[in-house]
């Protein structure tokens, strides 16, 4: 057994007994690597990730891998979950060196950390080849070998005082109409989404989209088009709802079957701005079941959520989710297999052929696929039918009969960042829908959190599993807690999440601030074994950490008072204008804070002494209204805690509405006279 086994990462855990002597990140390996004068071989994956199980059935469970392994080599395993920090570094390097990256990430590094070669996904004779040829060469001309790593770090740090330079062009309003007509270049107007496969998700991109849909005339259409194809394709579980990690076509039918939780919650916030703006039914729905997955699925029962569900069961991808025509025929009756396979567009043997893991790779002839169906819908009218009697019964069969399948593995840590991202999408789904269960469920996350999740100094742990808190938080943890607490105070308005905001935007502030240029570093700079710091601008999978913490900044300046909090936005505007101007597509979040900056925050506060039916009809109205641009506040007369709400009290003693923008306000609204 190798050093994996007291670790809680699953991904960790499911390589515990593999024949190479695997060490997790840290002091330990390093130190064996410069006290043996050996290679460092690092890999990199997550527990859900179909080729990073390619690659242990195919190269890390093998003797004969793992003989070089060991001897010549130290390697380590790293869960990306678990430290992004250690994953952005690292990859960052492999797309300069290949112009690509991806997961398995593999990375020869020397014993003091610098990396020299890498790449993704190797097949087992092309990995012992490359290990071989190291081995050799690190013998040979180890001097020549350092040299390249210290190349590449110089390089990569370089890179990043470029990309964060801080050269500030005029921002305009220019720069929306460039995201815009990015977007429509790039446009699929067939299937939505953009052009050509694989499809991913873009709800970052969509969200901020609809902040234009009264500027640009089809926006809103693109964004919808989008949704629904989404909604109705094979993306989306048909069955047990939630949205999958990407199609692999043009057209969202044949999903790569993982589930990751930030893709439903960054899906669902998008999902639920576009059904306040539309009213469209079909986006109610669609908000409703992803929330019904994750209550039903990905939710821990002392609160918080889980991460993902992978994409294998029983060593074969999309088995759970795929239905071979013998298994309807033995399921339904024919009346009930006549209507599934209409409204589920069964066309004959099935559109997914399904393989064993790891016969990608094989070279002998892979043995027979398995084919079979993965439910998609074609149109409205279809989803409507959803609904029909006969529709109900076939459902209700197929779904208890996946119930006796083996599900995929559920990866049940808990990570800060992806819960915050939840926490957010929950409290806006009462904000909209006023269904309690999704402001207690968001509640009991956070309270989870913030209980379980804290050093006693008052800092955030990354990751919770196995009663285990550990991993000294990332930005990225801040950026999206803090949100969350902003977005639950406007769907409960109770000021401790206000607080609890505050207080770590004081020690985000502390350890992560770049006092110098501005602007937030990925990690905190304690790792001593990460030979870089490096600021995120660019939105990936999830939101950037300084785009979020520039959002935040702004929304906490305009409550607390702050005006620190607003310069510190600012900056981050100014250092990430480059981006703006050149690359505005990239950066979603930066395209809402230009826009913030441009047109300033509206703030809609209410003061309700009584406790009166009138006022909780008008936060209602507010809140289910779009308005992104918007900050809310309600409380009382004589507020002394939270400065926005200041000096506002009641006119004729009746619940009184303000309005404000840039420092000034509208005459106070009387609701109701008492």
């Amino acid at each position: 057994m190798n050093h994996l086994a007291s670790e809680t990462s699953p991904y960790l855990l499911q390589h515990k007994n593999n024949p190479v002597w695997w060490f997790p990140w840290g002091e330990a390996a390093f130190e064996k690597a410069k006290k043996e004068s050996k290679p460092v071989f690092l890999s990199i994956g997550y527990s859900t990730c179909h080729w990073c199980h390619v690659m242990e059935k195919d190269s890390f469970e093998k003797e004969d891998v793992a003989e070089i392994l060991n001897r010549d080599f130290i390697s380590i395993k790293v869960d990306r979950e678990e430290r992004p920090d250690v994953d952005h570094f690292y990859m960052n390097i492999v797309v300069a060196l290949t112009g690509h990256g991806g997961w398995p990430m593999s990375v020869l590094l020397t014993p003091d950390g610098k990396a020299f070669w890498g790449g993704t996904f190797l097949p087992r004779e092309n990995f012992m080849g490359l290990l071989n040829n190291i081995s050799s060469l690190w013998k040979e001309k180890r001097a020549e070998i350092e040299e390249s790593g210290d190349r590449i770090l110089a390089f990569l740090k370089d890179a990043d005082k470029t990309d964060s330079a801080g050269i500030s062009p005029e921002l305009t309003p220019k720069v929306f109409e460039n995201f815009y007509f990015n977007f429509k270049y790039q446009f699929d107007d067939v299937h939505g989404g953009n052009k050509g496969a694989p499809k991913f998700p873009a709800a970052l991109s969509l969200s901020t989209l609809l902040r234009f849909e009264k500027d640009f005339p089809d926006a809103m259409a693109m964004t919808e088009k989008t949704l629904n194809e989404m909604r109705r394709g094979g993306i989306f579980d048909q069955l047990g709802y939630g949205f999958h990690r990407y199609s692999v076509d043009d057209h969202w039918l044949i999903p790569h079957f993982e589930k990751m939780l930030y893709d439903n919650a960054l899906m669902a916030s998008a999902i639920l701005e576009t059904y306040q703006i539309t009213a469209n039914p079909e986006m109610e729905r669609a908000a409703r079941e992803i929330f019904e997955y994750i209550l039903s699925t990905m939710t821990a029962p002392e609160g918080g959520f889980y991460s993902a569900e992978d994409a294998d069961s029983e060593d074969i991808e999309g088995k759970f989710y795929v239905w071979t025509n013998d298994e309807l025929k033995k399921l339904l009756t024919e009346e009930e297999l006549k209507a599934v396979s209409l409204i589920f567009n069964l066309e004959g043997e099935g559109n997914f052929e399904v393989h064993k893991t790891g016969d990608e790779v094989k070279r002998q002839k892979p043995p027979p696929a398995l084919v079979g169906h993965v439910l998609f819908l074609k149109s409205e009218e279809h989803l409507k039918n959803i609904d029909s009697e006969i529709l109900k019964s076939a459902r209700l069969k197929l779904s208890m009969a996946r119930k006796l399948r083996v599900r995929p593995l559920l990866d049940d840590k808990i990570l800060i960042s992806w819960n915050g991202m939840m926490i957010q999408a929950l409290a806006k789904g009462f904000q909209v829908h006023q269904d309690p269960t999704y402001l207690k469920a968001a509640q009991k996350a956070a309270h989870f959190i913030l209980k379980n999740m804290k050093t006693t100094e008052g800092k955030l742990y990354r990751v919770h599993r196995a009663g285990q808190s550990k991993v000294n938080a990332q930005g990225e943890d801040y950026a999206a807690l803090i949100s969350a607490l902003i977005e639950l105070y406007q769907a409960d308005f109770d000021e401790t999440w206000l607080t609890e905001a505050e207080n770590l935007q004081k020690i985000f502030n502390q350890d992560f601030y770049d006092t110098k240029e501005g602007g937030f570093f990925d990690h905190d700079g304690s790792d001593k074994y990460l030979l870089a710091r490096k600021k995120s601008f660019e939105d990936s999978v999830v939101p950037s950490t300084n785009g979020m913490a520039a959002l935040n900044l702004l929304k906490l300046s305009t409550y607390f008072g702050n005006q620190n909090y607003k310069r510190q936005a600012d900056l981050i505007l100014n250092l990430a204008a480059a981006h703006l101007e050149k690359y505005p597509r990239a950066v979603p979040l930066l395209i809402q804070l230009l826009d913030f900056e441009l047109s300033g925050f509206e703030q809609w506060i209410l003061i309700d002494d009584k406790n009166s039916t009138a006022a909780k009809e008008k936060v209602k109205s507010w809140q289910r209204e779009f308005n992104p641009r918007k900050i809310m506040a309600y409380g009382k007369s004589g507020n002394k805690t939270l400065p926005l709400l200041e000096n506002k009290k009641t006119v004729d003693s009746s619940p009184t509405v303000y309005i404000c923008q840039n420092n000034s306000c509208q005459t106070p609204e009387i609701l109701i006279h008492s």
